[in-house]
């Protein structure tokens, strides 16, 4: 059985200096104005955050060398994140804040090792020293 999509058709009132931009992006897709903009509305449907985070491809790609993984949607950015910033131990977890992450960071250059190798050395000596082995 055939599926009918039904359209509606609206209209819009946009600023000359706003609808060029538009059109500019639209000429780019190899689009008109209109389809350009109701294939916008349509992805971006489900965006509804009031401060949300929109990245440019040139941002996405910088964050995706900086993290040396690649992510196509804020849910796998949201993982890569978590992952980066969890530090964990035989099925414990820590989240370590930024400041303390950068700071981690710069010792491991300094010593030159992994920031991964470093962690779980001061892991076991902090762990060491708290319960009198150190």
């Amino acid at each position: 059985m055939e599926t009918i999509a039904i359209r509606q058709v609206m209209r819009l009132e946009l600023s000359q200096e706003l609808f060029q931009r538009y059109e500019i992006q639209a000429n780019a897709a190899g689009k008109t104005v209109e389809d350009y903009l109701s294939d916008r509305l349509e992805k971006t449907i489900d965006y509804n955050s009031v401060h949300g985070i929109y990245l440019q491809d040139g941002d996405r790609l910088e964050m995706m060398n900086f993290l040396k993984r690649n992510f196509s949607t804020a849910s796998q950015l949201m993982e890569i994140m978590r992952n980066a910033v969890t530090l964990k131990l035989e099925g414990a977890q820590a989240i370590l804040d930024q400041t303390l992450l950068k700071r981690a960071q710069a010792r491991a250059d300094v010593e030159r090792v992994s920031l991964e190798d470093w962690l779980v050395r001061e892991a076991i000596a902090g762990l060491e020293r708290t319960c009198g082995m150190r």
